[in-house]
């Protein structure tokens, strides 16, 4: 499902469109799966732009993905869920917290049910879930090592592709950075957070603790 950016002036390809992509020009004899490891983030924007989609259609969209992927041989997939877009600052000026909280949710829990199928059909591939939605709500109630005096507003109003308004002084103190995008801060965490993935091997049972 494809998504846009810089304003929505400049289309993004869909995720499957960037696999095949990716696949079409890289001489799949030169990866070597086994030290491999494909991370995904995706269906952020789905929501945003995109108002009649459904959770199954873009988890749908995804697994093609991830099957694609697959059928040239790849073994290690680190999956982001849907990160809490109830917390967005574009979000919350529609002022539907539960509704978003509950379509986040009910999309991140067809990413395990799809992701759990899959793997079991794949016994020898490694497809794990990186839970960007707990990481992020902890980060939003600040029990995370660095602080945040701001975690709701944004810190810059892009006024068009060239201008940007700054609304803080300090961005380091700010979980969002503009509408839909997190500081530098929290991209930080985030790199923290992905490191065990980094090292682990095996691959352990799919977990689901979002509800």
């Amino acid at each position: 499902i494809q998504g846009h950016t810089l304003l929505n002036t400049i289309v993004v390809p869909g995720i499957r469109q960037q696999v095949q992509m990716y696949l079409n020009h890289t001489d799949k004899n030169t990866i070597t799966h086994n030290r491999t490891l494909h991370i995904i983030w995706a269906s952020g924007n789905d929501f945003v732009f995109n108002h009649t989609v459904t959770p199954i259609q873009i988890i749908h969209s995804l697994m093609n993905s991830i099957k694609d992927l697959l059928a040239v041989g790849a073994k290690h997939f680190l999956i982001f869920n849907q990160i809490p877009v109830q917390t967005l600052p574009y979000i919350n000026r529609f002022h539907q917290p539960i509704f978003f909280t509950l379509l986040t949710l009910l999309t991140n829990n067809i990413l395990f049910e799809n992701l759990n199928t899959i793997q079991k059909s794949y016994p020898t591939s490694s497809i794990q879930i990186f839970d960007i939605y707990s990481l992020l709500t902890k980060i939003i109630a600040n029990q995370s090592p660095i602080k945040f005096s701001n975690t709701i507003d944004r810190c810059w109003k892009q006024f068009n592709t060239t201008t940007v308004i700054e609304l803080c002084q300090d961005p380091t103190k700010y979980v969002f950075i503009d509408n839909f995008h997190i500081t530098t801060n929290v991209h930080e965490l985030i790199a923290e957070a992905i490191q065990p993935f980094l090292s682990f091997k095996g691959a352990p049972p799919l977990r689901n603790d979002l509800l």
